[in-house]
């Protein structure tokens, strides 16, 4: 199998600072997420190379975090990506 790899941008804000980006992910048949990795961070805007190691469903969640450690469900976003690497026939 190939790991299946992404490259996501985005931005952030906060009335203070953002400090950070966190990643996670979690497939379809699992119960809790996972934190992947942060997110690089320039201003407002970050990028993130992420590698899938399996195929399915997986919901990514970016969550941005302030200086205090503080994060709110507004700082929080999930996609649905769909990892498959079976060419179309």
């Amino acid at each position: 199998m190939v790991e299946q790899q992404v490259y996501l941008t985005g931005t952030a804000t906060d009335n203070k600072k953002v400090e950070a980006v966190q990643i996670w992910t979690k497939y379809a048949n699992e119960s809790s997420y996972t934190h992947l990795t942060n997110a690089s961070l320039s201003g407002t805007e970050w990028t993130a190379n992420i590698t899938f190691p399996k195929e399915g469903a997986v919901f990514v969640r970016f969550l941005a975090v302030d200086s205090g450690d503080n994060s709110s469900p507004k700082s929080s976003r999930v996609v649905t990506l769909f990892v498959d690497e079976t060419p179309p026939v």
